[in-house]
Protein backbone atom coordinates (compact mmCIF):
# COMPACT_ATOMS: atom_id res chain seq x y z
CA UNK A 1 0.00 0.00 0.00
CA UNK A 2 1.66 3.43 -1.14
CA UNK A 3 1.79 6.04 2.07
CA UNK A 4 -1.09 8.12 0.97
CA UNK A 5 -3.63 5.50 1.07
CA UNK A 6 -1.76 4.13 4.11
CA UNK A 7 -2.52 7.62 5.98
CA UNK A 8 -5.74 7.92 4.40
CA UNK A 9 -6.76 4.85 5.98
CA UNK A 10 -5.53 5.64 9.19
CA UNK A 11 -7.05 9.31 8.74
CA UNK A 12 -10.63 7.30 8.56
CA UNK A 13 -9.69 4.77 11.06
CA UNK A 14 -9.37 7.98 13.62
CA UNK A 15 -12.46 9.50 13.22
CA UNK A 16 -14.28 6.42 13.50
CA UNK A 17 -12.65 5.37 16.71
CA UNK A 18 -12.51 9.16 18.28
CA UNK A 19 -15.98 10.06 16.52
CA UNK A 20 -17.81 13.48 16.67
CA UNK A 21 -16.58 16.36 18.66
CA UNK A 22 -12.66 15.37 18.16
CA UNK A 23 -10.74 16.73 15.63
CA UNK A 24 -7.99 14.66 13.76
CA UNK A 25 -6.28 15.32 10.68
CA UNK A 26 -2.86 14.73 9.34
CA UNK A 27 -0.39 17.04 8.75
CA UNK A 28 3.17 17.86 6.89
CA UNK A 29 5.55 18.82 9.79
CA UNK A 30 9.17 19.92 8.50
CA UNK A 31 12.02 19.07 10.43
CA UNK A 32 15.69 19.75 10.22
CA UNK A 33 17.37 19.14 7.25
CA UNK A 34 14.93 19.08 5.12
CA UNK A 35 13.26 15.86 6.79
CA UNK A 36 9.48 15.91 5.63
CA UNK A 37 7.41 14.05 8.16
CA UNK A 38 3.66 12.98 8.73
CA UNK A 39 1.86 13.21 11.91
CA UNK A 40 -1.73 12.88 13.09
CA UNK A 41 -3.24 15.67 15.23
CA UNK A 42 -6.05 14.58 17.31
CA UNK A 43 -7.48 17.46 19.44
CA UNK A 44 -10.27 16.41 21.81
CA UNK A 45 -12.78 18.91 22.53
CA UNK A 46 -12.48 21.69 25.12
CA UNK A 47 -9.15 21.14 24.69
CA UNK A 48 -6.34 23.44 23.52
CA UNK A 49 -3.23 21.18 22.61
CA UNK A 50 -3.02 18.29 20.79
CA UNK A 51 -0.30 15.28 20.57
CA UNK A 52 1.31 14.46 16.82
CA UNK A 53 1.55 10.81 16.46
CA UNK A 54 3.93 10.59 13.38
CA UNK A 55 3.04 8.08 11.10
CA UNK A 56 6.13 6.80 8.79
CA UNK A 57 7.82 4.51 11.82
CA UNK A 58 4.05 2.88 11.60
CA UNK A 59 3.80 2.85 7.90
CA UNK A 60 7.24 1.21 7.82
CA UNK A 61 5.83 -1.29 10.25
CA UNK A 62 3.24 -2.27 8.25
CA UNK A 63 5.45 -2.49 4.77
CA UNK A 64 7.09 -5.34 7.27
CA UNK A 65 3.96 -7.18 7.55
CA UNK A 66 2.63 -5.71 11.26
CA UNK A 67 -1.26 -5.83 10.31
CA UNK A 68 -2.85 -2.46 10.19
CA UNK A 69 -5.37 -3.56 13.07
CA UNK A 70 -1.89 -3.33 15.19
CA UNK A 71 -0.22 -0.43 13.63
CA UNK A 72 -3.41 1.32 14.68
CA UNK A 73 -3.41 -0.17 18.28
CA UNK A 74 0.31 1.41 18.78
CA UNK A 75 -0.69 4.64 17.21
CA UNK A 76 -3.64 4.78 19.90
CA UNK A 77 -1.40 3.91 22.89
CA UNK A 78 0.53 6.41 21.50
CA UNK A 79 -1.48 9.06 21.89
CA UNK A 80 -2.92 8.06 25.41
CA UNK A 81 0.91 7.57 26.68
CA UNK A 82 1.22 11.21 25.20
CA UNK A 83 -2.45 13.36 25.31
CA UNK A 84 -2.06 16.03 28.22
CA UNK A 85 -5.58 16.40 29.96
CA UNK A 86 -5.46 19.89 30.51
CA UNK A 87 -4.99 23.23 28.71
CA UNK A 88 -2.28 25.08 28.66
CA UNK A 89 -1.95 28.61 29.26
CA UNK A 90 0.14 30.12 26.96
CA UNK A 91 -0.18 33.71 27.11
CA UNK A 92 2.67 34.18 29.03
CA UNK A 93 4.77 33.53 25.77
CA UNK A 94 3.21 36.99 24.24
CA UNK A 95 5.77 38.50 26.37
CA UNK A 96 9.38 38.44 25.92
CA UNK A 97 10.19 39.45 29.26
CA UNK A 98 8.64 36.31 30.41
CA UNK A 99 10.44 33.84 28.17
CA UNK A 100 13.65 35.69 27.32
CA UNK A 101 15.56 33.63 30.44
CA UNK A 102 13.99 30.30 28.95
CA UNK A 103 15.97 31.37 25.22
CA UNK A 104 18.66 28.97 24.18
CA UNK A 105 20.77 28.08 21.09
CA UNK A 106 21.26 25.21 19.00
CA UNK A 107 23.19 24.78 15.90
CA UNK A 108 21.95 22.90 12.57
CA UNK A 109 23.49 23.02 8.93
CA UNK A 110 23.08 25.82 7.20
CA UNK A 111 22.97 24.26 3.59
CA UNK A 112 20.70 21.60 4.08
CA UNK A 113 17.73 23.85 6.12
CA UNK A 114 17.34 27.03 3.39
CA UNK A 115 13.26 26.67 3.53
CA UNK A 116 13.96 26.51 7.37
CA UNK A 117 15.99 29.24 7.87
CA UNK A 118 13.73 31.83 5.91
CA UNK A 119 11.13 31.02 8.55
CA UNK A 120 13.25 31.54 11.80
CA UNK A 121 16.32 33.83 12.72
CA UNK A 122 19.62 32.71 12.62
CA UNK A 123 22.88 33.65 13.01
CA UNK A 124 25.40 32.00 10.55
CA UNK A 125 28.26 30.25 12.04
CA UNK A 126 30.99 28.72 9.51
CA UNK A 127 28.72 26.20 7.05
CA UNK A 128 26.27 25.55 10.07
CA UNK A 129 23.32 28.53 11.38
CA UNK A 130 22.74 29.21 15.18
CA UNK A 131 19.04 29.16 15.93
CA UNK A 132 16.58 29.58 18.75
CA UNK A 133 14.11 27.85 20.60
CA UNK A 134 12.29 28.34 24.37
CA UNK A 135 12.68 25.41 26.70
CA UNK A 136 9.03 24.88 28.15
CA UNK A 137 9.14 23.69 31.80
CA UNK A 138 5.61 22.00 32.74
CA UNK A 139 4.24 19.77 35.35
CA UNK A 140 1.46 18.40 32.78
CA UNK A 141 3.96 17.03 30.01
CA UNK A 142 7.37 17.70 31.34
CA UNK A 143 10.03 19.30 29.70
CA UNK A 144 9.61 20.27 25.66
CA UNK A 145 11.33 23.15 23.55
CA UNK A 146 9.24 25.87 21.02
CA UNK A 147 11.46 26.75 17.89
CA UNK A 148 11.52 30.26 17.54
CA UNK A 149 9.97 31.99 14.30
CA UNK A 150 10.34 35.22 12.84
CA UNK A 151 6.73 35.34 13.68
CA UNK A 152 7.27 35.22 17.56
CA UNK A 153 10.06 37.67 16.75
CA UNK A 154 7.50 40.71 15.57
CA UNK A 155 5.63 40.18 18.05
CA UNK A 156 8.12 40.83 20.51
CA UNK A 157 10.14 43.32 18.58
CA UNK A 158 13.38 41.56 19.18
CA UNK A 159 16.03 40.38 16.46
CA UNK A 160 18.52 37.73 16.00
CA UNK A 161 21.21 39.01 17.88
CA UNK A 162 18.80 40.17 21.48
CA UNK A 163 17.96 36.29 21.03
CA UNK A 164 21.52 35.65 20.74
CA UNK A 165 22.94 37.72 23.54
CA UNK A 166 20.39 36.17 25.89
CA UNK A 167 21.11 32.85 24.70
CA UNK A 168 24.35 33.18 25.45
CA UNK A 169 23.95 33.25 29.12
CA UNK A 170 21.38 31.09 29.14
CA UNK A 171 22.40 27.69 27.49
CA UNK A 172 25.49 27.19 29.53
CA UNK A 173 23.58 27.90 32.55
CA UNK A 174 20.07 25.86 31.90
CA UNK A 175 21.65 22.95 29.75
CA UNK A 176 25.37 22.83 30.91
CA UNK A 177 28.06 21.19 29.70
CA UNK A 178 29.34 17.03 29.55
CA UNK A 179 33.08 17.07 28.28
CA UNK A 180 33.50 12.79 28.69
CA UNK A 181 36.61 10.58 26.87
CA UNK A 182 35.26 7.72 24.65
CA UNK A 183 35.96 5.05 26.91
CA UNK A 184 33.64 7.16 29.64
CA UNK A 185 30.88 7.00 26.99
CA UNK A 186 31.12 3.32 25.25
CA UNK A 187 31.13 2.30 29.38
CA UNK A 188 28.08 3.69 29.69
CA UNK A 189 25.99 2.67 26.55
CA UNK A 190 27.27 -0.66 27.42
CA UNK A 191 25.62 -0.65 30.51
CA UNK A 192 22.46 0.88 28.95
CA UNK A 193 22.31 -1.50 26.01
CA UNK A 194 20.84 -4.91 25.98
CA UNK A 195 23.12 -5.77 23.35
CA UNK A 196 27.02 -5.18 23.29
CA UNK A 197 27.85 -2.36 21.50
CA UNK A 198 30.28 -2.50 18.70
CA UNK A 199 32.38 1.35 18.47
CA UNK A 200 35.50 1.25 16.75
CA UNK A 201 37.47 4.50 17.17
CA UNK A 202 40.59 3.56 15.27
CA UNK A 203 41.95 5.95 12.30
CA UNK A 204 43.70 3.47 10.25
CA UNK A 205 44.48 0.94 12.27
CA UNK A 206 45.75 3.26 15.33
CA UNK A 207 43.84 3.99 18.42
CA UNK A 208 43.48 8.12 18.82
CA UNK A 209 42.31 9.51 21.93
CA UNK A 210 38.76 11.21 21.30
CA UNK A 211 36.75 12.92 23.67
CA UNK A 212 32.60 13.52 23.74
CA UNK A 213 31.41 17.18 24.14
CA UNK A 214 27.98 17.82 24.72
CA UNK A 215 25.05 19.83 27.17
CA UNK A 216 23.67 17.63 30.11
CA UNK A 217 20.78 16.60 28.45
CA UNK A 218 22.55 15.37 25.16
CA UNK A 219 20.21 17.07 23.02
CA UNK A 220 21.21 19.76 20.70
CA UNK A 221 24.66 19.39 22.83
CA UNK A 222 26.88 20.31 19.49
CA UNK A 223 26.52 23.54 20.68
CA UNK A 224 28.49 23.74 23.05
CA UNK A 225 31.31 24.70 20.77
CA UNK A 226 29.81 28.29 21.08
CA UNK A 227 30.16 28.09 24.82
CA UNK A 228 33.01 30.57 25.86
CA UNK A 229 36.04 28.89 26.48
CA UNK A 230 35.39 25.66 26.53
CA UNK A 231 37.56 24.24 23.86
CA UNK A 232 40.01 26.54 24.36
CA UNK A 233 40.33 25.80 28.18
CA UNK A 234 40.28 22.06 26.91
CA UNK A 235 43.27 23.20 24.16
CA UNK A 236 44.91 24.78 26.95
CA UNK A 237 44.79 21.82 29.59
CA UNK A 238 46.31 19.23 26.92
CA UNK A 239 48.72 21.67 25.45
CA UNK A 240 47.17 20.74 22.17
CA UNK A 241 45.37 21.76 19.49
CA UNK A 242 41.71 20.44 18.83
CA UNK A 243 40.14 18.49 15.69
CA UNK A 244 36.57 18.72 16.23
CA UNK A 245 34.93 16.06 14.46
CA UNK A 246 30.60 16.66 14.38
CA UNK A 247 29.07 13.17 15.22
CA UNK A 248 24.97 14.81 15.25
CA UNK A 249 23.22 17.68 16.20
CA UNK A 250 23.91 16.54 19.56
CA UNK A 251 27.60 16.07 20.03
CA UNK A 252 30.69 16.52 18.96
CA UNK A 253 33.89 14.35 19.18
CA UNK A 254 37.24 16.30 20.01
CA UNK A 255 40.20 15.01 19.21
CA UNK A 256 43.58 16.04 20.58
CA UNK A 257 46.21 16.96 17.67
CA UNK A 258 49.13 14.93 17.43
CA UNK A 259 50.54 15.37 13.87
CA UNK A 260 49.66 12.05 12.80
CA UNK A 261 46.14 12.64 12.49
CA UNK A 262 45.37 12.96 8.72
CA UNK A 263 42.24 15.40 7.46
CA UNK A 264 40.95 13.74 4.67
CA UNK A 265 40.47 10.41 6.91
CA UNK A 266 38.85 12.40 9.20
CA UNK A 267 36.22 13.52 7.04
CA UNK A 268 35.81 10.29 5.44
CA UNK A 269 35.21 9.35 8.52
CA UNK A 270 32.78 11.46 9.64
CA UNK A 271 31.25 11.12 6.30
CA UNK A 272 30.69 7.73 6.80
CA UNK A 273 29.49 7.76 10.26
CA UNK A 274 26.54 10.58 9.20
CA UNK A 275 25.37 8.08 6.28
CA UNK A 276 25.61 4.47 7.91
CA UNK A 277 24.50 5.51 11.64
CA UNK A 278 23.27 8.99 11.92
CA UNK A 279 19.48 9.52 11.05
CA UNK A 280 19.05 12.54 8.58
CA UNK A 281 17.30 14.57 10.80
CA UNK A 282 20.49 14.62 13.45
CA UNK A 283 23.18 14.89 10.80
CA UNK A 284 25.29 18.14 11.67
CA UNK A 285 28.13 18.73 8.98
CA UNK A 286 30.05 16.81 6.53
CA UNK A 287 32.46 19.11 7.44
CA UNK A 288 35.08 19.00 10.27
CA UNK A 289 36.78 22.00 12.05
CA UNK A 290 40.10 22.86 14.04
CA UNK A 291 40.73 24.86 16.91
CA UNK A 292 44.18 26.74 16.91
CA UNK A 293 45.68 27.89 20.68
CA UNK A 294 47.92 30.72 18.73
CA UNK A 295 45.24 31.92 17.15
CA UNK A 296 42.56 31.01 19.00
CA UNK A 297 40.15 30.53 16.72
CA UNK A 298 38.15 27.76 15.39
CA UNK A 299 37.69 27.29 11.64
CA UNK A 300 36.54 24.97 9.09
CA UNK A 301 39.22 22.83 7.11
CA UNK A 302 36.84 20.71 4.55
Amino acid sequence: MEFELFTGKVLKAAEKYFGEGTKVAINQVSKNNGVILHGLTIMEAGCNIAPTIYLNGLYESYCEGTTFSEVFKRLIQAYHDNKIDENINIEFFTDYESVKHRIVYKLINFEKNQDLLEQIPHIRYLDLAIVFYCLMICDSFGNGSILIHNSHCSMWNVNAEALYQDAITNTPNLLGAELKSMEEVITELMEDAPEPVDLQWEVEGREIAMYVLSNKTRIHGAACILYENIVRDFADYLHKDIFILPSSVHEVILIPVSGLEKVQTLIEMVKEVNETQVEDEEVLSDSIYYFSREENLLRQIS
